[in-house]
């Protein structure tokens, strides 16, 4: 993850969520913002709240004239990947004049203002619950190989105390054996 956003241009102004990565990048002058991350299920919620005000809050900073172009870099199972979030970035323009037009009760530019904050809402939901996913996916797959060298350190072990059990009884059997060979001599 480091190792992409690294690779970003220099003029992409960046939302953080995760205290490690957010760790790595401190004094990183294009992040806007430091969020905390969501380490379960129940703490999404709260992190996308964080980063919808975050968006708000910069983008009511920025120029109206100039669009909002987001992104979002995050963990799948194969890895990192960057998610463009534009809807309307294949939109082909309609016809200017169409007889059909929908009746719309907001003004076409609300309704798409409004149409990109749902959009936006919705499919960074599904980021960060993806990247929750992998991310636990990743760590099930640590805990199992830790848990695999944990049960064959005690196999290991178990065979070990075996073996030196074995050696204390026959050193018994072998004192017995002196012993009796004393007495009967």
């Amino acid at each position: 993850m480091l190792r992409e956003l690294k690779a970003l241009p220099p003029e992409v102004a960046l939302i953080v969520t995760g205290s490690k990565l957010s760790a790595r990048l401190q004094g990183e002058a294009r992040i806007i913002e430091h969020l905390p991350g969501a380490a379960a299920l129940e703490d999404v919620p709260s992190v996308l709240l964080g980063v919808m005000h975050t968006l708000d809050r910069w983008h009511a900073a920025q120029a109206p004239e100039i669009p909002m172009r987001l992104s979002a870099l995050h963990h799948v199972d194969e890895g990192i990947a960057h998610s463009a979030l534009d809807p309307f970035a294949d939109a082909v323009p309609a016809a200017s004049a169409a007889s059909d037009a929908p009746l719309l009760t907001l003004a076409p530019q609300d309704f798409a203002g409004q149409l990109v904050d749902h959009y936006v809402f919705a499919a960074l939901h599904d980021i960060f619950y993806r990247s929750l996913a992998a991310e636990n996916q990743r760590r099930m797959q640590h805990m199992d190989a830790a848990v695999r060298r944990l049960d064959q350190k005690v196999e290991q072990l178990s065979r070990r105390g075996r073996s030196l059990r074995q050696e204390e009884i026959t050193e018994e059997i072998e004192v017995i054996l002196l012993s009796g060979d004393l007495m009967n001599a």
